[in-house]
């Protein structure tokens, strides 16, 4: 979705999908993430995890969510 709260337009290509699965090791249940998509650019910067595979992440602080998210890829 984007910042007014509608589904983007164009969705992300299926590479960037995969990779993200990837790198998160997603595996069931709904996963949420704060990130820009630039998509002339075709790049994807993530900042935050809400939630990952189902579980809910508002009881951690922002620096140990920030902890979860794979630095290099």
């Amino acid at each position: 979705y984007n910042r007014l709260g509608r589904p983007h337009k164009k969705l992300l290509p299926e590479e960037m999908v995969r990779e993200l699965r990837r790198v998160l090791d997603l595996k069931s249940g709904w996963t949420v993430l704060d990130a820009e998509w630039l998509k002339p650019e075709n790049k994807l910067f993530l900042f935050d995890v809400l939630k990952l595979d189902g579980k809910l992440l508002r009881g951690l602080t922002y620096p140990e969510r920030w902890e979860i998210l794979p630095r290099l890829y």
